[in-house]
């Protein structure tokens, strides 16, 4: 599920879809992902998918866990 949930966020990224990437991203985490990882796979998009839509996916991450962080404490 985790391999899945991080070819999931590559191919949202390719589409330029980011509603659908915040779902993904959360489900990374959920299925064993660490943040690492999550930030490798949208870093290794950048590459080959281009950098606009892997910045986006970045910031939507960012943005996941400062809201994760923040429900923690």
């Amino acid at each position: 599920l985790k391999t899945r949930e991080l070819l999931a966020i590559t191919s949202l990224i390719a589409l330029g879809a980011p509603k659908e990437i915040a779902t993904h991203l959360e489900g990374a985490l959920r299925n064993g992902a660490t943040e690492q990882e999550v930030r490798e796979t949208i870093i290794q998009s950048a590459l080959f998918v281009g950098f606009p839509n892997a910045l986006g996916a970045m910031k939507t991450f960012q943005a996941l866990l400062r809201k994760r962080q923040a429900s923690r404490e």
